[in-house]
Order: C-alpha cells, then sequence, then structure tokens
C-alpha cells in the first residue's frame, strides 16, 4: 500500500528472480551408425541449449537396472564421447546435466541393434594412418563381397576389396588431400552398411599472412 493526499491506493511491481535451471537437448551418435549388440563401441553426443548454442555437460550412462556405467563430460563446444560395451537385449539411457546447474535430465541411448555392422576409425596423426576396423552385431563373420570407399569433395581416394577374414586395416593418408575424408562400406551390391567422416589435416600445411593495402578502412570501403 503507498499513501497520498487522497488516501491509499495499491501499488505493485514484480521483480524477476533467476530460475536455476535451464533446458537443454543431448543427441547421441554411436560410431558406425547404429548401436550394436554385442559390440565394444564408440557413442559420439553433441548437447545445445534451447538457443540453438551449444552447452556443457556431465552425466552418467546407466543400464535398464539403473546401474551406473559410465561417468562422462563434454570436451569441447558440448561435444564429446565415450565407449559402451553394449550387452545384448540391454537398454540404455543418460542423466545429463549442464555444469553448473543441479537439474538433471534423463535421455535415452538409441536402441540396441540385434544385425548390423558397423565401421570405426581411429587415427593416428604422427604416423599419416588410418586405422580402420569392421565390427558386426553378436559377433556375426564378415559378409563377403565388402568393399571400402573414401572420397574428400568427390574426389575418390581410397577404393578397397575388404577380405572377410581380416576385420581390420590400415590406410595411410600422406596423398590424401586435407579436409573431410568420407568413408563408406558397402556390399557386392554397392549398398551403403556404414559410414564414417574423418579430418585429414597434414603436418606440413603451410601457413598463410595476409597484409591489407592500409590500416583503416570507412563503411563499405574497398578492401
Amino acid at each position: 500500500v503507498k499513501f497520498s493526499e487522497n488516501g491509499p491506493f495499491d501499488f505493485g511491481r514484480n521483480i524477476w528472480l533467476p530460475v536455476d535451471s535451464i533446458d537443454f537437448d543431448v543427441q547421441f551418435f554411436p560410431e558406425g551408425g547404429a548401436l550394436l549388440s554385442g559390440v565394444n563401441q564408440n557413442v559420439a553426443f553433441k548437447a545445445i541449449g534451447k538457443d540453438g548454442l551449444s552447452v556443457d555437460i556431465e552425466g552418467e550412462v546407466c543400464n535398464s537396472k539403473g546401474e551406473t556405467l559410465y561417468h562422462f563430460v563434454s570436451i569441447h563446444a558440448g561435444m564429446g564421447s565415450f565407449a559402451l560395451n553394449v550387452v545384448p537385449g540391454e537398454t540404455y539411457y543418460a542423466n545429463i546435466k549442464v555444469k553448473g546447474f543441479e537439474q538433471v535430465k534423463r535421455f535415452e541411448l538409441p536402441k540396441v541393434e540385434e544385425s548390423g555392422i558397423a565401421l570405426s576409425v581411429t587415427q593416428r596423426y604422427d604416423k599419416n594412418q588410418l586405422i580402420y576396423s569392421i565390427k558386426c552385431a553378436n559377433g556375426a563373420p564378415l559378409p563377403k563381397g565388402l568393399k571400402l570407399v573414401a572420397h574428400t569433395r568427390g574426389i575418390p581416394m581410397v577404393s578397397k576389396e575388404i577380405d572377410e577374414t581380416i576385420a581390420s586395416g590400415i590406410l595411410m593418408t600422406d596423398n590424401m588431400y586435407e579436409g573431410i575424408l568420407h568413408l563408406s562400406l558397402m556390399d557386392s551390391d554397392c549398398n551403403v552398411l556404414s559410414e564414417r567422416l574423418c579430418f585429414i589435416r597434414h603436418a606440413d600445411t603451410k601457413s598463410m599472412t595476409i597484409t591489407p593495402n592500409k590500416k583503416k578502412y570507412s563503411v563499405r570501403d574497398e578492401v
């Protein structure tokens, strides 16, 4: 109540206090495209806030019994990864919170596939190598006629027949173009079974210096 010469009258003011919570979403990306039963697999994740920008998170992976299997944190721009030993017939979820906030949200991991194939790639920058491995759900044998094809910006880099008795190998990157390398694992009919992206960077990359023609520019001035 506030008083004046004409008597009291109602007076109110709203003060908005910040809420100790934040809305966010997390997506999970099993390496090779699918979460395969009976396979030890890398799972990447990406977290964004309601404004579409990345947020740093931390959380834990749990199985259907509620047992905590792994703890993980994002390492850059809401992104990171963890290794998951996928048990046949199991389901997984993650309890996650944004760093600095107490609000915890639950996210389901992708459904476990009882059949399928996945391409895994590890890069060794010191030796200019890409180490690939092919993993089948539940330890199934590799099918015959597999082919590994890779390109950079549409330019073919690799075309390799896969021996069904050897599930891994090494690709040399010395003569590959820098940039995003797109690897595809295909069957004998050229159907894509699994895909993987990686970035090729050579240690001897040349640096560039740009010098402007003057120190200061006005609005809409030519550069």
